[in-house]
C-alpha cells in the first residue's frame, strides 16, 4: 500500500467520522427546537381543550388519560412524572433518523389539574438505534 493510498484511506475516514458528528449535531439540534416548540405550544394554564385539539392536529402518536389512569401510569412509565390530579397526554414527536441508522424524538407528557388546565409539561429526549 502506497503512501497515496494511506492519504485517501484517512482522507474517506475522516469525511465518515466529520460526517457522523454533523449528523448527530443536527439531531440534537431538532431535539431541542422540538422541545423548545412544545413549551410555547403549550403554556401553564392552558385548559385542556385546547391542548386536546392542538394534540390531535399536530401530534397523531399520543395517548389521553382520565385523572385515574394518569396517577396509575405516572408510577408505571419511564421517565416517571408526578400526576396533578387531572388528567394527562403523553405522544412523541419524531424528529428524525441518522444516516447511519440513529433516531431521535422527544416525548412529552401534558399535565393538567383537577381544574382541567394544564400544571406541568414534561419533555424528555428519547434516542435509540436501530
Amino acid at each position: 500500500m502506497g503512501r497515496r493510498s494511506v492519504w485517501i484511506a484517512l482522507a474517506v475516514l475522516f469525511a465518515f467520522v466529520a460526517g457522523s458528528l454533523a449528523d448527530w449535531e443536527i439531531q440534537a439540534l431538532r431535539v431541542h427546537r422540538a422541545s423548545a416548540e412544545l413549551a410555547s405550544e403549550f403554556p401553564h394554564g392552558m385548559p385542556e381543550a385546547s391542548a386536546k385539539r392542538i394534540v390531535s392536529a399536530q401530534y397523531p402518536r399520543h395517548t389521553e388519560y382520565s385523572a385515574q389512569d394518569c396517577e396509575k401510569w405516572s408510577h408505571l412509565t419511564q421517565p416517571s412524572y408526578v400526576a396533578r390530579g387531572g388528567p394527562c397526554i403523553l405522544g412523541i414527536v419524531e424528529t428524525g433518523t441518522t444516516w447511519w441508522g440513529f433516531e431521535s424524538a422527544v416525548s412529552f407528557t401534558l399535565i393538567f389539574g383537577p381544574d382541567d388546565h394544564l400544571a406541568g409539561l414534561q419533555v424528555d429526549p428519547v434516542y435509540t438505534f436501530l
